[in-house]
């Protein structure tokens, strides 16, 4: 007897995304991003069913303006957490405090309900950047059960900067002095 193991294939429209520099490692020339596409508009966690897909990516740790944060561009492939490259994205796993992390799909059905959490192992995910800091996004995912996820998103992709670091203060130089000697200010 032969068995045919049928896969689903989620399909998705997001409707907005919101984007996080975590950090940046210089021995790997990389840095860390999350993305987080939701199937509401921005800020709108009560509208039913919902779904939440974070990405975690990195991308090349090169002309990155702390005033100015970009997400990285391109077509990102699976890759290795412990040896991260830029161009990849990382499967998602339940971490040590039986939290989900790196790339998942968190749903809820209805308020009360918990959330359902299916783990990314593989796929691509492309995103392109299009006219006035909005980008389309293109997403083929494979969870850990094996169904797929096909999602699409086009907007804009804010990034916050979550990573502690701080942009180096601007010098100005110090305006000039007509002094020519010692003066004492009195102000009653």
């Amino acid at each position: 007897a032969s068995f045919t193991t049928i896969f689903e294939t989620d399909t998705k429209t997001f409707k907005s995304a919101v984007g996080s520099f975590v950090q940046r490692d210089e021995t790997t020339n990389t840095a860390l991003y999350v993305i987080d596409f939701s199937t509401n508009q921005y800020n709108d966690e009560t509208t039913m069913p919902m779904s939440h897909l974070y990405v975690t990516l990195t991308g090349a740790n090169e002309n990155i303006d702390l005033r100015n944060l970009k997400i990285p561009t391109g077509t990102f492939t699976v890759g290795d957490n412990k040896n991260p490259k830029a161009g990849n994205f990382y499967p998602g796993f339940k971490n040590e405090n039986g939290e989900a992390a790196n790339t998942f799909v968190g749903s809820l059905k209805t308020s009360v309900d918990e959330m359902e959490v299916s783990f990314v192992k593989d796929g691509t995910i492309t995103i392109t950047p299009i006219e006035n800091s909005q980008y389309e996004v293109a997403i083929s995912f494979v969870y850990d059960n094996g169904n797929h996820l096909e999602a699409t998103y086009r907007g804009s992709i804010v990034v916050d900067n979550n990573s502690g670091e701080i942009p180096p203060a601007v010098l100005l130089p110090l305006p000039e002095s007509n002094l020519t000697g010692n003066v004492t200010v009195d102000f009653n």
